[in-house]
């Protein structure tokens, strides 16, 4: 290798470049330190790299840039390069090895072509944010305790007085006693179930200084359940037909790889996917390979991992924006290094890497938690399917109301079908109740009927499930002499009153502020709240059943860590009571004592100026009646609505949500729109709405002399929310009848010379597949 080896880096940034560096091979320290790299990993660019490539290409530098420094990754070695040698900066490298697997490299640099984001910003995004700052990839180190050659020969009557020290003592002797004979390795115990927490660590130093016992450094080891694993369940017909066409792609003639194939499992609402989930994954975890499974919140991320580490002996971990950076790596690492069996995560985890991939799960893929709507916007369920092509894997998309975009490539064949159309150990489906409130006084937002239904499934010693999609305990507080209402002072946007701290908060800047003492425009001290959110209906609930428990399980309620959790304990407890929340319930929760279900306003999507609020309203509903009736008794659902003889609504109560989609896909190929036709959306944000408005017009401009009529463009226009966190937002809509066309243009267009990145004056954003026309 020479000594000044030339490289090119991908640093992290809005700028689409590399930048090239030099490296002086013979003075590096980790060169150095450790000469013999991994010749095992190919290039990002070019598969066909020599060997001294191969060692370097991958790995994370710190480079020199602008006044500081940053964390870059080497993707290639070129011959040549257009920079003056004089201002050519020397990097060094961080890693002996890549932090990221050669197939996850690749889907990153896929994901940044298909989005038309800077690559480097997507490398760095699939990193950890440890590993963003450029700290060692190294697994986190545990002290462990050995008794010395001295220390195995020394009688216990010893040190019979040290209690403390005697307890050690006999633990590391049971344990010399159990090891075989012929063991090179001597065992050693953790510290920590050496001197339990509270406990000095005195008597082990003594010890150690009579020479007794000695301390050595070990890699961290991931907990293991404790007892033995659970059972997989019996399955119906279905779910084994379900499991063997999922096996049937997850091993090949060879018995190391897989096959890649995509799999719609649309199950009703209660049908057992999970279980389908379980058997499918212990087959490819008695493969000795990994499964990823991506749950779309949070929320759903305990329950989910409690039913795996019961079932699985091997270590199961999870990755989400939850967890503190360290432990994110931990759980990162032992993914990357095959320790972790099973990984469980948000819709980052897609970017985790995998020693031994064997099968990709997205849970709930219809949800739009999948879709990241700020920086890359990319979208986990489409980035898993792209993952398992290249990985040769199979993956599995489940959902009881599947995304028309899945629906439409099971349609074509893109997707095998699986069908769960029974609800799992014979419970029926619930009964849906459509209850018109136009002339109904209103309690509590309750009509009559809802009240008395409510009253009776508790007396029955049931739970009730309330479904309102509006956090806070009003969502306007206005003033009755005059008529003011709370604006938000940086969005076009009404603040919503919270109780619990007293405050005004913008749910869409998150602006925060004190309640005034009177109204800021007539002086009158006559403040009320106007609507209905989770906040007053706990507090009007409490009153009107004052007999029984309300539980609110929305954002505010579940903030603190551990919250959720001993509020899911409550509910699985089996008592009576009423649960309360938005959405955060309505995604994958199993509640066997919810008998009745009541959504208290469906309207909402009924105005909404977005082709797909009718979908999203078809999806909200089915899952949140999915709720009911899970277990042995049977479930009523109640709908609450002034537009009852709405088509949408009344199409998918009486047929079904797939019925529903059939149809609602016949639409959008009439009208062509999503999957039938692709779109981008170009967004822009400045301090007055003229300034953004210019920022996209030349866009516009160059877009239509580069597409000669082949795209249809909807703009500029301002956003339906104009103003937003003190900015003016403007949006340009390009639609195409083919894929290929859009990319090219979007490519021709971020690649014209006059286009600047953003800055701190004016942004802009591209959105591929954009979920959100808002």
């Amino acid at each position: 290798m020479l000594k000044h080896q030339l490289i090119r880096v991908l640093l992290p940034g809005p700028l689409r470049q590399h930048f090239d560096y030099l490296l002086d091979t013979q003075l590096d320290p980790v060169l150095n330190g450790d000469p013999l790299l991994s010749a095992s990993q190919a290039s990002i660019d070019d598969s066909a790299a020599t060997p001294h490539q191969v060692k370097l290409i991958g790995l994370r530098v710190l480079a020199p840039f602008g006044r500081g420094k940053r964390t870059g990754i080497i993707t290639a070695l070129p011959d040549s390069t257009d920079c003056p040698p004089e201002k050519l900066k020397f990097a060094q490298l961080i890693d002996s090895q890549p932090a990221m697997t050669d197939s996850l490299q690749r889907l990153c640099l896929w994901a940044a072509n298909y989005y038309h984001h800077p690559a480097g910003d997507v490398l760095f995004h699939a990193l950890p944010i440890l590993l963003r700052k450029g700290q060692p990839n190294q697994l986190p180190q545990t002290i462990h305790w050995q008794l010395t050659e001295r220390g195995k020969k020394v009688s216990l009557n010893v040190v019979k007085r040290a209690k403390k020290q005697l307890e050690v003592m006999q633990q590391l002797h049971n344990l010399m006693q159990q090891e075989q004979p012929d063991s090179p390795v001597s065992q050693t115990i953790d510290e920590q179930l050496l001197r339990p927490a509270g406990q000095s660590r005195q008597p082990l130093l003594a010890l150690e200084e009579k020479g007794w016992i000695e301390s050595i450094e070990r890699p961290a080891a991931l907990d293991l359940p404790e007892e033995a694993p659970s059972s997989a369940l019996t399955l119906s017909e279905e779910q084994q037909f379900a499991v063997d066409s999922i096996n049937a792609k997850t091993q090949s003639e060879d018995k190391d790889k897989g096959h890649f194939a995509a799999f719609l499992l649309e199950g009703v609402t209660g049908s057992g996917k999970t279980e389908v989930y379980l058997q499918a994954i212990e087959t490819v975890v008695a493969q000795g390979k990994q499964a990823l499974v991506l749950v779309p919140e949070i929320g759903l991320t305990p329950q989910t991992l409690q039913r795996f580490r019961a079932r699985f002996r091997q270590p199961v971990v999870v990755l989400h924006s939850g967890l503190t950076d360290t432990a994110r790596l931990r759980a990162w690492q032992a993914a990357s290094n095959g320790e972790a069996a099973v990984i469980i995560g948000t819709r980052s985890a897609i970017f985790t890497p995998m020693q031994s991939p064997g099968l990709i799960i997205v849970d709930e893929e219809h949800d739009n938690s999948y879709k990241q709507m700020e920086g890359f916007r990319y979208h986990a369920r489409d980035l898993a399917v792209v993952r398992a092509r290249m990985e040769k894997v199979p993956v599995v998309l489940g959902s009881a109301t599947p995304a028309l975009e899945s629906l439409h490539n099971a349609n074509t064949d893109r997707y095998q079908l699986l069908k769960l159309t029974h609800r799992a150990s014979d419970a029926k489906e619930p009964t849906k109740i459509l209850l018109d409130i136009r002339s109904c006084h209103l309690n509590a937002g309750l009509s009559p009927t809802m009240r008395d239904k409510i009253r009776r499934t508790l007396e029955s010693n049931q739970q009730v499930l309330l479904f309102l999609n509006r956090r806070g305990f009003s969502p306007v507080l206005m003033c009755h002499d005059c008529g003011w209402l709370a604006q938000c002072p940086s969005c076009d946007a009404k603040m919503a009153l919270h109780q619990n701290p007293h405050r005004l908060h913008c749910h869409h800047c998150d602006n925060q502020r004190r309640l005034p003492e009177t109204c800021p425009d007539c002086k009158s001290e006559n403040m009320v709240p106007v609507g209905l959110g989770t906040e007053r209906l706990e507090q009007e609930l409490a009153q009107t059943f004052d007999d029984w428990p309300v539980l609110r399980v929305d954002r505010d309620s579940t903030r603190k860590k551990g919250s959720l959790d001993k509020i899911l304990q409550q509910i699985n407890a089996g008592e009576p009571m009423i649960l309360l929340g938005t959405q955060m319930l309505a995604k994958g929760h199993h509640f066997p004592k919810v008998t009745l279900v009541g959504i208290l306003d469906v309207d909402g999507a009924f105005f909404s100026g977005d082709f797909r609020a009718g979908e999203k309203l078809a999806q909200l509903v089915t899952q949140v009646a999915g709720r009911a009736g899970r277990g042995e008794l049977a479930g009523e659902v109640c709908l609450q609505s002034r537009q009852p003889e709405h088509p949408q609504l009344q199409g998918l109560l009486k047929q079904g949500y797939n019925s529903w989609a059939q149809q609602e896909l016949e639409l959008r190929e009439q009208a062509l729109l999503p999957p039938f036709s692709h779109m981008a959306m170009l967004r822009a944000e400045a301090i007055n709405a003229d300034s953004a408005k210019k920022i996209l017009q030349p866009m516009a401009d160059c877009l239509k002399q580069i597409s000669s009529g082949s795209l249809m463009q909807m703009g500029p226009l301002a956003a339906p929310m104009e103003k937003r966190a003190n900015r003016y937002r403007q949006q340009l809509l390009i639609q195409a009848d083919d894929r290929r066309s859009l990319h090219q243009a979007m490519a021709i267009l971020l690649n014209q010379p006059w286009l600047q990145p953003a800055n701190s004056r004016y942004r802009w954003s591209i959105d591929i597949d954009p979920q959100d026309l808002y």
